[in-house]
């Protein structure tokens, strides 16, 4: 049934053993004024039980717990996901894994321009920093995902288990747009979270079927920026 108080951004979210960003991550999501449907993906923490107590989480999906990533399919995951917006038809939808944050000062400039100037018929590219030591610090940028469309009925996703733009195949590439918008990730935070996350791909992709190499993983930091808010002057879109 559709849900009348839901906003008009959802963000979709898979998760496994996520218990430890949430709090952020809920934050995250009254700044944007969103609604979340999330799914665990065999979690073996609190994640579950946090995600059923959560009122902006209005669609909870699982999957049977597992011990570890092996077996992992984000294609599957991100397909039930995109599902579940029927039951709601959703203006626009944003994926926000859970160990990634919009940063503060950018939350108003995106809620703004899904408002005033977003294609409905475009997708929409997020810089996506490493985060380094805290939320005020990063080592990398420039890299683009786009994560953030206009929902219709529909939808699909292309077909691949791991490592793929999730942007419905029905939006061209000629359509997807780079936007100043910036996304905080934190799974390489410190040394301890890359190790964990070199872990998770040593356990979902052994054979690197899906990936070449997981090595830089583990790369040490490199030079590190402070981040700073964005110029409220300049266009959100780049291209």
């Amino acid at each position: 049934m559709k849900d009348t108080e839901t906003s008009a951004l959802f963000c979709l979210v898979p998760i496994r053993n996520g218990e430890l960003y949430l709090d952020e991550y809920f934050r995250c999501m009254r700044m944007l004024g969103a609604s979340v449907i999330a799914l665990d993906d065999g979690s073996t923490d609190r994640t579950r039980e946090l995600l059923e107590a959560e009122p902006m989480v209005k669609q909870l999906l699982t999957n049977p717990v597992r011990p570890d990533f092996t077996g992992w399919d984000d294609f599957r995951n991100r397909m039930r996901l995109l599902d579940a917006c029927a039951d709601f038809a959703p203006r626009w939808i944003l994926w926000l894994d859970v160990d990634e944050l919009v940063s503060e000062s950018d939350a108003p400039l995106l809620t703004a321009f899904l408002r005033t100037e977003a294609d409905l018929d475009k997708a929409y590219g997020l810089e996506v920093l490493r985060m380094i030591d805290d939320a005020k610090h990063f080592d990398r940028s420039k890299l683009w995902v786009y994560r953030l469309f206009a929902y219709r009925p529909g939808y699909t996703l292309p077909k691949e288990r791991l490592h793929f733009e999730p942007v419905p195949e029905q939006i061209p590439e000629s359509k997807w747009v780079r936007t100043r918008l910036r996304i905080l990730h934190f799974s390489s935070v410190s040394q301890a979270a890359r190790e964990e996350r070199y872990r998770k791909y040593e356990e979902a992709d052994p054979d690197c079927e899906w990936q070449e190499s997981y090595a830089d993983i583990l790369d040490e930091p490199g030079h590190v920026w402070e981040l700073k808010p964005l110029p409220a002057n300049r266009s959100i879109v780049i291209d």
